[in-house]
Order: C-alpha cells, then structure tokens, then sequence
C-alpha cells in the first residue's frame, strides 16, 4: 500500500467530516435554537463528532468484511471448479490434462489461501 492510499480513508472521512457534519450540526440548531446557546454549542458540536467517529469506524469495519466476504465468495467459487475439473480429468486419465488441471487447482488454491486478486 502507498503511502497516498493509506492516507485516502483519512482524506474521505474529513471530506465527510467537514461537509456532511457540519450541515447536520447547522440544520440541528436551525430545529432546535436553543443548540446555538454558547453553553450547548460546544458539547453538542463534541457529541455529534464522536458520534459519527463511532458510525465510521463501524461502516468502515463493515465495508472490510463485505469486500472480504466477497474476495473469498469468488476465490471460493474458482476453487471449487478447479476442484471438480481436477476430478474429471482424473477420471479420463488423460496424463495432459490432469497436469494442465493441477496448476489450475495450484493456482486457484493459493489464490483462495492469500485472497490475491485473480490474474484471470
């Protein structure tokens, strides 16, 4: 990972930060004035920001998982076909393609292990 897409994540969460928090806290004491109030306005602005740290270290945990669930989904999926051709070959007892069949399970194996993208 470069050092440009370590520092993404960061760079979209402020984005969010500075956007979408701050209208929420503006149209929340256009609601209820009463936020406005010097003694409020600090605490509610604190309360809001931790809140959405929470819901996106959540969401961002969530994402990991999906995009995980779905790597293995596909990496699975490979496996298995290349498990059953495997098995077929065996059965003709074609010496070639059993060969060609091994690499494929090879291949496909270490990719499900590692959850590399696929090359092809």
């Amino acid at each position: 990972m470069t050092e440009l897409e370590s520092k993404v994540p960061d760079a979209v969460k402020q984005l969010i930060l500075d956007v979408v928090i701050k209208r929420v806290i503006a149209r929340a004491v256009l609601a209820a004035p009463f936020l406005a109030y010097p003694v409020f306005y600090p605490v509610f602005v604190f309360i809001v920001e931790k809140l959405f740290d929470v819901i996106y270290a959540e969401m961002s945990l969530t994402v990991s998982f999906v995009v995980i669930d779905f790597k293995n989904a596909a990496h699975r999926a490979a496996y298995d076909k290349a498990v059953e051709e495997l098995k077929a070959a065996m059965a003709k007892g074609d010496a070639s393609a059993i060969e060609v069949s091994k690499n494929d399970f090879r291949s496909t194996l270490r990719d499900l292990i590692r959850m590399r993208p696929s090359t092809g």
